[in-house]
């Protein structure tokens, strides 16, 4: 028996070392690729798994290029949801930031990535928040609020560093993405909520309310107590600010002082958000002419879009539906005026198709294809269709018109 036992044993040693090998061989395969361009590679492939093991690895790395390591957390992310693995993001998302906190682009990147996470919602299972869906259920909650919170602590975390690199078009960018910040979830029927200092000392808790719909909500400007809307100006300092409304105001400003090639891209956010809260959109497809939505609310006339100056404005606000002029500052028609006669840092083209919708919604057709004319003109003809309707003439009750 111990001869057999032996002879067994003669012929297996070598099988199971062999079988070592082939595993050490295997493990040494499934090591993530050695550069960025393999991992770019398997991606391509569809091969999300090995893709991300090697993201990973770079972002995780305190050696990891600074410029490039914002790419390798985004991608790695990016590896993980298709992988249908959001439960993981964010663990390995705060282990990155962990490592790179002193760099302000992984910051942003980071900060971006919260932002844009397509699922702003989990469920808490025995106490602890778990990303995306959940078999089982369990308890659902929102954290979009905490994701915009946890973005603009980020911002601010890499802020003093961004603001004094040489790269100035980069800081541009970054000052930028704080403003996208501070809007986000701030826009339309949720404006109101710009004149709350977000507080950045805490994120906040996770959001059990019922589900809102997007898009609900009729836009309606907030105003102050006397009836007048609410406007933000720039204040000194970010520290200064006394609501995000203003904050935003200065981020955009200072993303203009870091890179003035940005002056008209700021010029355009701006623009567009003022349109939303005092365009003539805002009174909406559905109502009445002639007819009040409230005791505060002024009774529209349909010739009154008519006669509207570029200063003034019909729109509805949080107390109903006013006219009143708009300070130059806070006139969507001046600013987009202002970026078309100095298209040199662009959204020229953008500014001329606004100014023509602007027109056309307060039925004043031959300004509206005077600025299509214009565009075309400039930069080509995308909407000759569009020009020849507004030429036409049309009664002010013709529904034709809309």
């Amino acid at each position: 028996m111990k001869t057999i036992v032996l002879a067994l044993l003669g012929v297996a040693g070598p099988l199971v070392l062999m079988a070592v090998a082939v595993a050490a061989v295997g493990f040494l395969d499934a090591r993530p690729p050695a550069s960025r361009e393999q991992c770019d590679k398997l991606a391509q492939q569809g091969n999300y798994k090995d893709a991300y093991d090697g993201y990973r690895a770079l972002a995780l790395d305190p050696k990891d290029d600074p410029t490039l390591v914002g790419r390798d957390l985004q991608q790695a992310i990016s590896c993980l949801l298709q992988l249908q693995r959001a439960d993981e993001v964010d663990v390995f998302r705060e282990a990155v930031i962990e490592v790179h906190k002193g760099n302000w682009r992984l910051l942003e990147a980071a900060a971006q990535s919260y932002l844009n996470d397509p699922e702003h919602y989990g469920f808490i299972v025995a106490g602890k928040f778990h990303r995306g869906p959940h078999r089982g259920g369990e308890r659902y909650v929102s954290v979009l609020e905490r994701d915009r919170v946890r973005a603009l602590q980020l911002l601010v975390q890499g802020l003093d560093r961004a603001r004094s690199n040489p790269d100035h078009p980069g800081a541009g960018r970054y000052l930028l993405t704080l403003a996208g910040a501070l809007l986000s979830h701030r826009s339309g029927g949720k404006s109101w909520r710009l004149q709350s200092l977000t507080s950045l000392e805490s994120l906040p808790d996770y959001d059990e309310s019922a589900y809102e719909p997007w898009g609900g909500q009729q836009p309606a400007a907030p105003v102050e107590a006397d009836g007048t809307p609410v406007y933000y100006r720039v204040p000194h300092d970010f520290a200064q600010a006394k609501n995000d409304g203003e904050r935003w105001r200065w981020a955009l400003a200072q993303a203009v002082e870091a890179n003035p090639g940005l002056l008209n891209t700021a010029r355009y956010e701006q623009a567009n958000f003022l349109l939303s809260q005092f365009g003539t959109q805002t009174l909406g497809g559905m109502m009445r002419f002639g007819l009040a939505e409230n005791d505060r609310s002024e009774p529209v006339d349909p010739h009154a879009l008519q006669t509207l100056k570029d200063e003034e404005t019909i729109a509805r606000l949080a107390i109903g539906i006013k006219r009143f002029t708009l300070p130059d500052e806070f006139n969507p028609i001046k600013i987009y005026q202002t970026i078309a006669d100095d298209p040199g840092t662009g959204h020229g083209e953008d500014a001329l198709a606004q100014l023509a919708s602007i027109f056309e919604n307060r039925r004043q057709f031959d300004r509206a294809a005077g600025y299509l004319k214009r565009s075309k003109d400039v930069y080509g003809d995308p909407s000759g269709a569009r020009t020849s309707r507004c030429s036409r003439s049309w009664g002010p009750g013709d529904s034709s018109s809309r």
